[in-house]
């Protein structure tokens, strides 16, 4: 690398932010053009929430389609999560905002939509934390055909079914 330029053979890596999947190459290589300038050998991705997904991982982030622009329409999205067997999942509500009355997103306890639900979420009133009482979870996202709003961001993490968080300690006070 030459200050804020790359020299043939440099590659180049990228990865997106949590919740946003890459499009494109993961890498990019300059490459040495005969007679010319050097170029990039791809052009470079982009980073985009998608309107579904199968997610596996201890921890994850998930996004409304377009966040933090508002989501489209005419949407209809599901994720599925899944952890280990024996273990739970917990929903940490970071922000939400859908079309009240028209646009929701359903929350189940189990691997489909035949599962109890959770919750069905619309406008901005939803809880902060949502917990499952198995290893998945599954949520489905509708938009109608009109007024988008700024969405949602989501984080989830496994939890211990048969176990307590450690609790705070009080405020002027001790545990033990």
């Amino acid at each position: 690398r030459i200050g804020s330029e790359f020299s043939a053979g440099s590659v180049i890596r990228f990865e997106c932010n949590p919740g946003y999947h890459l499009q494109g190459s993961k890498a990019i290589r300059c490459q040495a053009v005969f007679n010319g300038l050097a170029q990039w050998n791809d052009t470079i991705p982009s980073c985009a929430v998608p309107c579904e997904g199968n997610l596996t991982d201890r921890r994850g982030t998930i996004l409304s389609p377009g966040y933090p622009e508002p989501y489209g329409n005419s949407l209809n999205c599901v994720w599925k999560i899944r952890v280990t067997e024996g273990a739970g999942i917990q929903i940490q509500v970071i922000s939400f905002a859908t079309e009240h009355n028209w646009d929701s997103l359903e929350i189940y306890d189990g691997a489909d939509a035949t599962a109890p639900r959770l919750g069905s979420f619309s406008g901005t009133t939803v809880p902060a934390l949502l917990n499952s009482t198995s290893n998945q979870l599954y949520l489905h996202f509708h938009s109608d055909i009109s007024v988008a709003a700024a969405g949602y961001h989501l984080e989830y993490k496994t939890v211990g079914l048969t176990t307590c968080p450690e609790p705070m300690i009080p405020s002027n006070g001790v545990k033990f």
